[in-house]
Order: structure tokens, then C-alpha cells, then sequence
């Protein structure tokens, strides 16, 4: 059983190893990403500090380097923005308070996304009401930015600063979400839990 069981896991290992160095020299032969290149490999991005024949060497942004196999280049979502035009989405939820007056909390968001220099205007950022709630109005700011010269935490922290500075000056509150309190039959003890319910 112990000799089986090694047998099945050096089997695996020498699997992963083969994929890795097939992965490695493909990528040295087709080359469809270079050292210097930003990369987006499955939930690790940043910048290719250098490739090896079983893995590759990725700085983050916290000025992180992670080392991914690469294989994991083959089997995980990749994508090379040097080799596109680096334009990226990024997708901001934010919730207010159902009494908020629902087109000014949009006009503040727009006007925002509007004038940060780092969004790009083409194409153009959107604000759009995503839900409705019994205590809350749920918004959905979507806009661009090129993330081959700024990163998308620098651009999103930015937005949600001044969108917070904006919410205070105009006395734009939070959200307070109802709760439930359930008292258990025959027990001591209670849960309470958030109740909320949609309107179409």
C-alpha cells in the first residue's frame, strides 16, 4: 500500500514536471510573452521578471515576485496586456441609502470618473442603478484605464477616495441593513441575521 502510494504520488510529481518544461520551452520557442511584459495569470499580475525552463518569475505590485509554474500559463486564464492595447475594465459596486436622492449619488459618481485623469474616455465610463433594496440603493461604476502605465489598485483606490470625500460633502450615508433576530424554540440562545428583500 505504502510502495502504491508513492508509486501514484512521484507519478503525479513527474507529470507536473513534464508539463512545466514542455510549458517552459514553448514558451521560449513561440514566445508569446517576454520578460518586461505585464501579465495577468490567473490571480497573480505584474510585471515578467524573468523566464526559466519550469517556471517564470512575476513582480507584483507590492513589489512581490511570485514564482509560477509554467504550466499554469497554459492551464489558467493568461493574458498579456504588452501585446494588446492595455486597456482594462474595472468594476466598482457601491451602496447608499435608499432615502439618497438616486440621480444626484449617479451625477457625483459620473462626474468623479469624469475628471480622474487616469480613466480613459474611450471607452467612456458608465454609471449605471444595479438594485434596489428596502434599505439601500445599489449603484455599478465601470470604467477604463491602461494598466501598461497605471496600475488598477493605484486608479480604484484614487476613485473610492474621492468618491467617499464627495459622499461626506453632500451627506451621502452608508447603507443600515435591517436585521432579523430568531429566537429558537425551547433554546437560550438566538441568531440574528440581515433581512433585506428586492424590488423589480
Amino acid at each position: 500500500m505504502i510502495i502504491g502510494g508513492l508509486a501514484v504520488g512521484m507519478g503525479f510529481g513527474l507529470r507536473d514536471f513534464a508539463s512545466n518544461i514542455v510549458g517552459g520551452l514553448t514558451l521560449l520557442v513561440e514566445r508569446p510573452v517576454r520578460e518586461g511584459d505585464l501579465v495577468t495569470i490567473g490571480e497573480h499580475e505584474g510585471r515578467v521578471a524573468h523566464i526559466g525552463i519550469r517556471s517564470m518569475r512575476v513582480s507584483s505590485w507590492d513589489n512581490m515576485e511570485v514564482l509560477i509554474p509554467n504550466a499554469e500559463t497554459f492551464n489558467k486564464p493568461f493574458t498579456n496586456w504588452t501585446h494588446q492595447d492595455g486597456i482594462v475594465r474595472t468594476v466598482i459596486p457601491i451602496k447608499v441609502s435608499r432615502s439618497d436622492d438616486a440621480v444626484m449619488v449617479q451625477q457625483l459618481i459620473q462626474d468623479i470618473l469624469a475628471t480622474t485623469p487616469e480613466i480613459v474616455t474611450d471607452p467612456p465610463a458608465q454609471v449605471f442603478l444595479k438594485k434596489i433594496d428596502e434599505a439601500l440603493l445599489e449603484f455599478e461604476a465601470r470604467y477604463f484605464i491602461n494598466v501598461q502605465v497605471h496600475t488598477r489598485f493605484e486608479v480604484r483606490s484614487k476613485v473610492l477616495f474621492a468618491i467617499m470625500a464627495q459622499f461626506k460633502a453632500a451627506n451621502i450615508k452608508p447603507p443600515i441593513e435591517p436585521l432579523a433576530i430568531e429566537f429558537k424554540e425551547g433554546e437560550g440562545d438566538f441568531t440574528i441575521k440581515k433581512q433585506t428583500t428586492t424590488e423589480n
